[in-house]
């Protein structure tokens, strides 16, 4: 598979809202939520766009501290890391208003019970203007409205949606390095239920199924029934059970 970055439509939307929200009127709010279940490439578009609208990506930690929390931003705004919370602040803002740059903060989840980080990130905000995006599952946007101070800021919410069709089968032309028929482009949509990371790993056991058939292109019919597309856990543990109660069973004779 071609290691690469294809404009899916997560990218496009996350790069529209790094857009809008560094063009906004001034005194406006500037907050961002990106929310969605795992495995629709949310982390790997933040990253892309981070390179692309030269935006700052930092991965939170379940563990930050309001210190460890400054010092990382810190750091990768290219400031050096202080010995105390407020000077470490301090940097912050001054590396921003220096070179003001979008700041995207992944697994926003972690962050979300703590009311003190959040309020951390929000100072942040309201001293530089730049704009901040919090990134995590569906339940981020419920865990940010509980805190008004931080909800009455978001001015833009992007909630992740599987791949359509057209993104699909976007995935399997500049991923593939076979091609891939368009039959097999909607089984695939089906089976992965549009989650990119299970397109990504279809891709990968079709490609290794072509290797060995010797096909160039990949149709439907080239791929066996019972085919494994993503692993199944559940059916996985179906299989085994059902393998298990076949087994035959020894039967005591009496003497």
């Amino acid at each position: 598979m071609r290691n690469k970055i294809v404009p899916i439509g997560i990218v496009r939307k996350l790069q529209l809202a790094a857009k809008t929200l560094t063009a906004r009127p001034h005194g406006t709010p500037g907050i961002g939520l990106v929310s969605g279940p795992v495995g629709l490439g949310k982390s790997t578009a933040t990253q892309h766009v981070c390179l692309t609208e030269d935006a700052v990506w930092i991965e939170a930690n379940p563990d930050w501290s309001p210190f460890w929390m400054y010092s990382t931003i810190a750091v990768e705004l290219g400031a050096a890391k202080q010995r105390t919370t407020q000077r470490n602040f301090e940097a912050v803002v001054g590396a921003l208003r220096e070179s003001p740059r979008a700041i995207f903060i992944d697994e926003a989840d972690y962050l979300a019970q703590k009311v003190h980080l959040v309020e951390s990130l929000r100072a942040i905000h309201d001293a530089t203007s730049v704009p901040l995006i919090l990134v995590g599952m569906a339940a981020l946007p419920a865990a940010v409205k509980m805190l008004p101070q931080m909800s009455s800021r978001v001015a833009y919410w992007l909630e992740a949606a599987p791949c359509d069709l057209r993104d699909t089968r976007l995935l399997c032309e500049e991923l593939c390095e076979n091609e891939i028929a368009d039959d097999l482009v909607r089984e695939i949509q089906v089976r992965t239920k549009g989650v990119v990371r299970g397109i990504c790993v279809a891709l990968m056991r079709l490609e290794r199924r072509a290797r060995t058939s010797g096909k160039r292109v990949l149709h439907l019919a080239d791929v066996p029934e019972g085919f494994e597309y993503v692993y199944d856990h559940a059916a996985q543990t179906r299989k085994r059970r059902d393998e298990k109660s076949a087994e035959p069973k020894e039967v005591e004779v009496a003497a």
